[in-house]
């Protein structure tokens, strides 16, 4: 699994992480288990605009 995208909301110290594992041949937000965070897809612009608006939500 390739990291490919780190999205930071420096106000909060949120971050999420986009990776391409192409073993599944999916992208995936986070790579890790974070229940408000995990994401897979076969769209890389879904997993982008996922791990955005995991990072600059309002919680």
């Amino acid at each position: 699994m390739r990291r490919i995208e780190t999205i930071t909301n420096n106000s909060t110290g949120r971050e999420a992480r986009v990776y391409r594992d192409s073993e599944w041949q999916e992208w995936r937000v986070n790579g890790q288990h974070q229940t408000e965070a995990d994401h897979h897809t076969d769209d890389k612009g879904d997993a982008q605009c996922h791990a955005r608006a995991w990072a600059w939500g309002g919680r």
